[in-house]
């Protein structure tokens, strides 16, 4: 974490994703977005799924296929992103939630962290 600002550590965090996504299901989002808050991590992907799962979602029934799936492997790549976590910020996570919304093909992952990392990073006094 050293030399690097928030915002280039939330990118780093982005792109991991991107690539996990990628080599693990074939498809990585069209975009993610990670958040550093206090002693927690909010990452947002839009269009995360694939065309068969957006077909899928058109029944009720494939939607929450779809929805179990996807909670499903991101709770089994929980030990990549502690790996990741801890590689950047020195940081471990205690707690990990995930939700995914079929219909717009939105998922977010918010991990509580073992301590507050927003405070490692120097506030730019220019920018207020």
């Amino acid at each position: 974490m050293r030399n690097k600002t928030k915002g280039q550590i939330e990118a780093a965090i982005s792109e991991a994703i991107t690539k996990f996504k990628i080599e693990n299901i074939g498809k990585g989002p069209k975009e993610v977005k990670s958040y550093i808050i206090e002693d927690m991590m909010v990452i947002r992907l839009k269009g995360a799924l694939t065309i068969s799962e957006q077909q899928l979602t058109k029944s009720p029934e494939g939607t929450a296929l779809v929805k179990r799936s996807r909670v499903c492997l991101l709770e089994k790549a929980q030990s990549v992103l502690a790996n990741l976590l801890h590689s950047l910020l020195n940081v471990d996570i205690v707690s990990f939630y995930v939700d995914v919304n079929p219909k717009i093909a939105e998922m977010f992952i918010v991990l509580g962290l073992s301590k507050n990392v927003e405070a490692n990073f120097q506030v730019d006094k220019n920018s207020t």
